[in-house]
């Protein structure tokens, strides 16, 4: 039962590292703020600094 939910969340992840950076950035920032904020603003808010974290992290990478 977990490798059913976990092969999902490492596509999801790896599709929003990958997006860092490219044209497809901002629109997939969009679909997973309203996707895991779930219509809380706060929570949303939360989401976005997560992302935008992640997207810090993998440019100062690069």
């Amino acid at each position: 039962m977990l490798e059913t939910l976990v092969a999902p969340a490492v596509a999801g992840g790896t599709a929003v590292v990958q997006a860092v950076g490219t044209d497809a950035w901002d629109g997939l920032r969009g679909a997973v703020t309203c996707g895991f904020g779930r219509g809380d603003a706060q929570r949303e808010q939360a989401e976005l600094a997560r992302l935008d974290q992640t997207a810090t992290l993998k440019l100062v990478r690069w």
